[in-house]
Order: C-alpha cells, then sequence, then structure tokens
C-alpha cells in the first residue's frame, strides 16, 4: 500500500500546540489537505476548559508572503477552535534579509552633529566626533560616541533594550533606550567621563561607568 502523506503534524506544548507544516506540497494543496487532516483530528483541538487553543504554526522551510499568511490564519482561527500566536518559517525575502543585516551592521562616522540636525540609521553606530547641543542621533542598535554627547542620543528605536549609550564625555540634552526616556536631572549636574546609558532589570534607564559595559552585557564583550 502506498504511505499516506501527512501535511500537517500536531504536537502539544505548556503553551497550547504546535503545527508542523509540510514545506514541499503546493500552497493550496496544504491548505486543503490540511483542513482535512484537522477536520480528522478535531478531538484533539478541544481543551480542557472548552476554551480555544493558541497554536504556533512552523511552516519549516516555506516561504509565506503577507497573504499566505492571513490566509493561513484566517483558516484554522474561523474553521476550528484555535488562535494563532505566531506563524514561523524559516525563509525569509531579500528584502526582509537586507533589513536584517542593516539591523545588525556597524555605522561608522567621523563627524560633528550640529545643532538642528536629526540623523536616523539602522544597526550600532560609532560617532568619532561630537553631537553638539540641539542635535539628535537615532538608530536601531547601540551608539557610541567618541567624542561629547551634548545632545539627544536613542538607541534601540526598533524596541531593543538591550541597546546601550556610551560616550567619552557624556552630558545630553536627553537619553532614549526603545521607550525608556532619562532627561537631565534639575538639582544636579549630568556629566561624566567615559559613562555609558543602559536599561536595568526594573526598566529604568541608568547611568554607568562604560568599563562595566562587559559586565552589563556580556554579549558586547565577545570572545577572547
Amino acid at each position: 500500500m502506498a504511505q499516506v502523506r501527512s501535511y500537517v503534524t500536531l504536537k502539544g506544548t505548556k503553551q497550547g500546540l504546535q503545527l508542523l507544516l509540510d514545506d514541499e506540497s503546493p500552497f493550496r494543496t496544504l491548505l486543503e489537505q490540511m483542513e482535512k487532516q484537522l477536520n480528522d483530528q478535531k478531538g484533539k483541538l478541544i481543551s480542557a476548559k472548552d476554551e480555544r487553543l493558541q497554536v504556533m504554526v512552523d511552516a519549516g522551510r516555506r516561504y509565506l508572503n503577507e497573504h499566505d499568511r492571513k490566509e493561513l490564519k484566517e483558516l484554522l482561527e474561523t474553521t476550528f477552535p484555535l488562535d494563532v500566536t505566531e506563524i514561523r518559517s524559516d525563509v525569509v525575502s531579500r528584502k526582509e534579509a537586507d533589513a536584517l543585516v542593516r539591523k545588525k551592521q556597524m555605522v561608522r562616522m567621523a563627524r560633528v552633529i550640529r545643532s538642528g540636525q536629526v540623523l536616523e540609521l539602522e544597526g550600532d553606530v560609532i560617532l568619532i566626533g561630537d553631537i553638539n547641543p540641539g542635535a539628535v542621533l537615532k538608530t536601531t542598535g547601540s551608539i557610541y560616541v567618541l567624542g561629547s554627547l551634548k545632545g539627544v542620543a536613542h538607541a534601540g528605536t526598533d524596541g531593543d533594550v538591550r541597546a546601550v549609550i556610551s560616550a567619552s564625555f557624556m552630558d545630553p540634552s536627553q537619553l532614549r533606550i526603545a521607550h525608556v526616556v532619562r532627561q537631565p536631572p534639575e538639582n544636579e549636574e549630568w556629566r561624566g567621563m567615559f559613562e555609558c546609558a543602559y536599561v536595568n532589570d526594573e526598566g529604568s534607564l541608568e547611568l554607568e561607568r562604560a568599563q562595566k559595559l562587559g559586565v552589563l552585557r556580556p554579549e558586547l564583550a565577545g570572545e577572547e
């Protein structure tokens, strides 16, 4: 007898269900067969409390565009008592891959960012120069200023709270990492040589000596 091909595999997890999809069949065929198989296994889709189950979909080496993802999500949530929490794929588009590379890149500049200038970048930034009062530097990664930081520095603009801001001379008008903002204190000077800013475990933006970055963010230390 010919072996029956399995288009979908169900696995139980602590969070709900994991749905493993066949990544070789045509997408339309996959949807049809997946619906049939899930109908045959409806007993596994009912929670003990008779609530909708959360499901993470793993598409393996299949590329799914936005339309495919929407169609897949609608089928699962409309036809079955499921709430899709994530659709994961090991394949990304060229555009998505280029965006990931830009976020991981290191941008090096030797210049002064002057008052009124707003510079928005992607990746980590090493600036050999100053950020003057009234100037703004924003980036998705961390900011390292080999000079004076007297303007505004915003690191982790995409929400990366692990980003840091470091400067040879720290006297900013505002520091921001992801959504966390810190203004200079009113009753004391906010100045220091070789300082860094980071978001602590409580979600507050703190200043520390730059020498402690390797302890605060071990991933920055690299390999010996």
